[in-house]
């Protein structure tokens, strides 16, 4: 397995891309949400196979890769699902907290950090 033969990392402008696809949106640039939807599902996968190929175990988090559907959840707790998908819609999670998104953006993140720590 080598990553750069499946995973293209790049940038567009100010943004980051990975297989062409942005991730994130600026002020007066838009950015469709399936784009940023794929593109989260590309990095769920790039981590999953990275920490897979390095022998890393995530210790607190995992994430699911279903492309542009894909998911984290807690690992004491696998049935609560986090999406790492959104639409731009406002959500009433937003009103009274964090939404299911944001929680599995922060999953996300934080597989991503455990990785860092494990390559060292």
């Amino acid at each position: 397995f080598r990553s750069h033969d499946v995973f293209r990392i790049s940038s567009t402008g100010s943004f980051g891309t990975l297989n062409s696809l942005r991730l994130g949106r600026l002020p007066g640039v838009s950015v469709d949400w399936a784009e940023i939807n794929a593109a989260l599902g590309q990095v769920a996968l790039l981590l999953v196979a990275v920490a897979r190929e390095s022998g890393a175990r995530f210790s607190s988090h995992a994430l699911l890769p279903m492309g542009s559907y894909s998911k984290a959840y807690k690992l004491d707790e696998p049935r609560a699902q986090y999406e790492l998908h959104g639409s731009g819609s406002p959500h009433l999670g937003r009103i009274f907290g964090s939404s299911r998104f944001d929680k599995g953006l922060t999953m996300l993140l934080a597989c991503a950090s455990g990785l860092l720590a494990f390559a060292g």
